[in-house]
């Protein structure tokens, strides 16, 4: 592997990166093709599922770049529209926040903010355009909607972008110009900002008032600007798609004024994708105001798996793309991490099922340690040396619904003095390794995989194989590592009245502490509580974490699509969630999702106590 091709998969998150270097790791999902075709959508998922890369691979840089052999005839083919990449971050969303928290009147913040963010997409646009008409470097793989200009039509078009944005006349009349131009403009209007703090009411609505570029609407210049290029780009009526990332970052009221204007605008040459959190309390109605524009298709994308399985073929695509481009000595998954103990149900072998076979010895040994479990045997009339005869059917329905559940109890149940079972502690969890542990730890979040694949390679054997033992390490400090930053992350933090701050890393493991429990120690039980549900007797504070535990993909939120459950979650009251698989080997929990229970019984059987996050704090992180 390259060291261009080595940073880049190294730093595994595409607000770092330009597009064309976001194009050479990228590994297109399922719903890619959906994504790019011309239609109005919305991206909904937590940190790290790929929205930034999604709407970046987009761009006129990354499908230029883009190096995949069906990229043409499986993706660009649907993409017959030019797009705008609009960043968004915690710095801007802080920049943004402090006009809205500012000592200025409603209405003269919302004006400042309307001014800040529409600079900004005017500045994106310049960008684009810039990018549209520059000459071709000869990198490119593939040229995209690239138009060639003279220099006195850029002046032309610089000159009525000047007039436009009401650009200095000393503007550079070149698109660079008016970009470097913009930019100053951002700088007046935050100076403006902080030297009316100190101001009059009757001195800011003066100066307000005679600062004419604070008041330039922010669709109505878009669509004069596309209009205006029709003619000197020789590409009448192309469409534009504005590709507005994060919104939960952007200030309430300034994204609600932003869906108001939506909704009764109807130029038919604007597409608009936006990504966002699905837990989004604040905002409603972003669905309606994005199927109420123009006369295009819009659709919602749900960029999380709830169930692992569906996360299969795409966990294995990120592999392929990881293996080839660190040039592995060994490239087949399975060569390199083994199966999954808890996994043999999948393969194709049926030697695990013959009599004294993998199975029969797991099944024997659990019925001598747990009697609960003799009784499910006996009860379903299952004979453990006879497995191998049964249909498909009964095998399904019966052995290996419960084949991945019985060594996980194997592993973590044990028996007192009194031969009253009781949990065994294990710190190096062996039975979380292979590759099915792996990739299915990861929830089909491509950063936390390249994240754990970095890890493990670098403990790699020189035959290229990764050891059972270094696996199970490097998942545990995995999952260590996730836990210690939600106790750090202030934002994740609620405090209601008098009561000590609860964090979401002690309600995830008052959660999972429950579920390892009832998966452990209750009666044997095909279908164990799995999963959660948030019911009315759960504290305000509590569902504002549990809001933050669904943004930072701690909790994964399970819609009923049956009910029509939306993606972007207002409120999560009677909502059904689980923790992340990537805690799994931390607390012992199975990946799948089972019963439910209400998040108030979870609570109300014990809290995590001071002492708890105590020792909580102190586990060998590094």
């Amino acid at each position: 592997m390259t060291i261009e091709h080595a940073q880049v998969f190294a730093s595994f998150n595409a607000k770092r990166l330009k597009g064309a270097e976001v194009a050479k790791t990228f590994v297109a999902p399922d719903y890619f093709a959906t994504i790019a075709q011309r239609n109005h959508c919305t991206l909904v998922g937590p940190r790290g599922s790929g929205k930034t890369t999604l709407l970046r691979m987009l761009s006129q840089s990354a499908l230029e770049a883009w190096t995949h052999p069906n990229a043409d005839s499986d993706y660009i083919k649907y993409i017959d529209y030019s797009s705008v990449f609009i960043p968004n971050d915690f710095r801007f969303r802080e920049e943004l926040r402090s006009i809205e928290l500012s000592p200025l009147t409603p209405q003269e913040a919302a004006l400042f903010l309307r001014a800040t963010f529409n600079t900004h997409v005017f500045q994106c646009f310049v960008e684009a355009l810039s990018e549209k008409v520059a000459t071709p470097t000869g990198k490119e793989h593939r040229l995209f909607r690239r138009t060639t200009i003279s220099r006195e039509t850029q002046m032309s078009i610089a000159r009525s972008l000047i007039t436009l944005f009401q650009l200095p006349d000393s503007t550079p009349s070149t698109i660079n110009g008016v970009r470097l131009a913009l930019s100053h403009r951002k700088l007046l209007i935050r100076s403006l900002f902080g030297a009316l703090l100190f101001k009059s009411v009757k001195e800011r609505a003066e100066a307000l008032s005679a600062t004419d570029y604070l008041h330039i609407p922010l669709l109505e210049a878009l669509s004069t600007m596309i209009a205006s290029l029709d003619e000197p780009l020789d590409a009448p009526e192309e469409i534009w798609c504005l590709l507005l990332d994060e919104l939960e970052l952007m200030p309430a009221s300034l994204l609600n004024e932003l869906l108001d204007s939506l909704r009764g605008y109807s130029d038919n040459r604007i597409l608009i994708k936006v990504s966002l959190s699905p837990a989004f309390p604040n905002i409603t109605g972003l669905s309606d105001a994005l199927k109420a524009i123009a006369s295009h298709d819009y659709e919602e994308i749900m960029l999380w798996y709830p169930d692992r399985v569906k996360s299969h073929d795409f966990t294995e695509r990120l592999w392929e793309s990881f293996a080839n481009l660190n040039q592995l000595p060994v490239r087949n998954a399975h060569e390199v991490f083994e199966h999954s103990f808890t996994e043999a149900v999948r393969y194709k072998d049926r030697r695990v099922y013959r009599q004294k076979g993998f199975y029969a010895n797991i099944f024997e040994a659990a019925m001598e340690l747990d009697p609960s479990f003799k009784r499910y045997i006996a009860t379903h009339n299952i004979d453990i040396n006879a497995l191998e005869e049964l249909d498909d059917n009964r095998r399904a329905a019966v052995v290996r619904k419960i084949a991945p559940l019985v060594p996980l109890r194997l592993f973590y149940r044990t028996a007192d003095d009194a031969g009253d079972p009781t949990l065994r502690s294990r710190k190096r969890p062996l039975i979380f390794s292979g590759k099915e542990m792996l990739f299915s730890s990861c929830d089909g979040n491509p950063r936390w995989f390249i994240g754990l694949m970095n890890k493990l390679i670098e403990r790699r054997n020189p035959n290229g194989t990764v050891d059972q033992e270094v696996q199970a390490d490097v998942m545990y400090t995995f999952a260590q590592r996730y836990l210690f930053k939600l106790k750090t992350e202030p934002l994740l933090h609620m405090t209601e009245g008098n009561m000590p701050s609860m964090s979401l890393q002690a309600l995830i493991v008052d959660i999972a502490k429950y579920m390892h429990r009832r998966l452990v120690l209750d009666a044997f039980s095909a279908n164990p509580t799995s999963t959660f549900q948030v019911d009315g007797d759960i504290k305000q504070s509590v569902a504002r974490l549990i809001e933050s535990g669904v943004a930072e993909g701690a909790l994964v939120y399970l819609p009923k699509e049956i009910y029509g459950d939306p993606l972007i979650l207002d409120n999560v009251l009677g909502k059904t969630f689980r923790i992340t698989h990537r805690f799994a080997p931390l607390f012992g929990l199975s990946m799948r999702n089972d019963r439910s229970v209400t998040l108030s019984t979870i609570l109300r059987a014990g809290r995590t106590s001071a002492s708890d996050e105590t020792e909580l704090d102190m586990l060998k992180l590094f």
